[in-house]
């Protein structure tokens, strides 16, 4: 079972210029927050998201 980890940066406005992507597996991605959300450059900076490729994979039954 493969397991991807997918690092999500947040920004206003700067987000294409921050994506990376590496032949290993390596991902970091950038996101702009929605312009009608609040957003503090030190707060909520990043989240983290976890995926595998089907649902037997999870463990889902």
């Amino acid at each position: 079972m493969s397991v991807n980890v997918v690092i999500h940066l947040n920004f206003r406005g700067e987000a294409a210029a921050a994506r990376v992507a590496a032949p290993g597996g390596f991902r970091v991605l950038a996101d702009d927050v929605p312009a009608h959300l609040p957003w503090d450059q030190g707060e909520n900076a990043f989240f983290v998201s976890l995926g595998a490729g089907t649902a037997v994979e999870h463990g889902a039954s």
